[in-house]
């Protein structure tokens, strides 16, 4: 009877009582945690690459083989004095200088003219010196038109052909080529004497800021010279303004002008002292020694060793004797 009756349970176990290994797990809900689909809210996609890195910029010596001519001056002159991350190679800035010369850059022609003429990285060359200035010039560098005319004054003994040179760098507003022209006209280097284009070439040099056409200038209206009718409140002008740009002779006729007293000025003072102190370190000899005997006059022996110093220094005989008759006074 027992048999019968255990099969019929096995058989009919689901409606005793089926065996919980058998049953599919319950899930019990955690409180506070809301059921979700299981896709939803979640990005499957992967994120998105970053772009490359850019490349870096051009550097002067690449923008100048890919032909901006303007940036071979700046290439070489890293290269010229060892910068901007590149090696120093006077040869190769010579070489960036030159390509940039030959786009017509006259910045570049004035430098490989510079280093022809020092040296620096090729064999020193006055001939392509003087033909690298010439271009500069061409290019529109008055500074550089001043050099060559410098060249026909010193080297050719041609003043002719320089006051040509000085007057194209005039025109290009170089303010000592201006004062050079000024004086090619008084000496009539290109023809006969020419005193009031002279004065307009001095009056056009101090405009562009050369000291030295301002006090020419002045001195010619201070002493009445040159056909310039004397004035000496424009002379106290062009020599403040001399002064102003430093030129040692501007500030010293400027002090001379006020010891004169002319045009009514104190003729002592500190703008007297200041003056002539300026021109000394500027480096008029006549200045230094006023300075030194100035000083040496009031007791005042330090500073009058120092003026006096300076003079000497700058091969004035009579101010090294007073600087030693001051360091002789000096107290230790």
């Amino acid at each position: 009877m027992l048999a019968p009756l255990l099969t019929c349970w096995f058989l009919a176990g689901s409606a005793w009582g089926a065996d919980p290994l058998d049953e599919p797990p319950v899930e019990m809900p955690i409180e506070g945690v809301e059921d979700e689909d299981e896709d939803e809210g979640v990005d499957t996609d992967l994120p998105p690459e970053l772009p490359p890195e850019p490349p870096p910029p051009p550097t002067p010596a690449e923008l100048c083989g890919q032909g901006e001519v303007a940036q071979c001056y700046s290439a070489g002159e890293a290269y010229f004095s060892g910068g901007d991350g590149v090696p120093k190679d006077q040869f190769r800035a010579l070489q960036l200088f030159r390509k940039g010369c030959a786009g017509e850059d006259h910045r570049s022609c004035f430098a490989m003219a510079e280093a022809f003429t020092d040296g620096a990285g090729v064999t020193a060359d006055a001939a392509q010196a003087n033909e690298a200035y010439q271009k500069a010039c061409e290019y529109g560098l008055g500074i550089a038109c001043r050099q060559v005319g410098d060249q026909y004054v010193l080297v050719a003994a041609n003043p002719r052909d320089a006051a040509l040179w000085y007057g194209i760098g005039c025109e290009l507003q170089d303010g000592p080529s201006c004062t050079a022209t000024a004086l090619a006209y008084e000496r009539g280097d290109q023809d006969q004497s020419d005193p009031e284009r002279a004065r307009r070439h001095f009056l056009a040099a101090c405009q562009y800021g050369s000291g030295r056409g301002c006090t020419l200038l002045g001195y010619r209206y201070s002493k009445g010279l040159e056909g310039a009718k004397r004035d000496d409140n424009v002379a106290l002008a062009l020599f403040r303004r001399g002064c102003e740009a430093d030129d040692a002779e501007g500030c010293r006729f400027l002090a001379e002008l006020h010891e004169q007293g002319r045009g009514g000025l104190p003729t002592t003072g500190t703008t007297v002292r200041q003056a002539y102190e300026r021109a000394c370190q500027l480096g008029d000899t006549v200045s230094c020694r006023w300075v030194g005997a100035t000083n040496y006059a009031a007791g005042d022996y330090r500073k009058s060793m120092l003026a006096a110093r300076r003079g000497c220094e700058l091969g004035d005989t009579k101010s090294c004797k007073l600087a030693e008759k001051a360091e002789a006074r000096r107290p230790r």
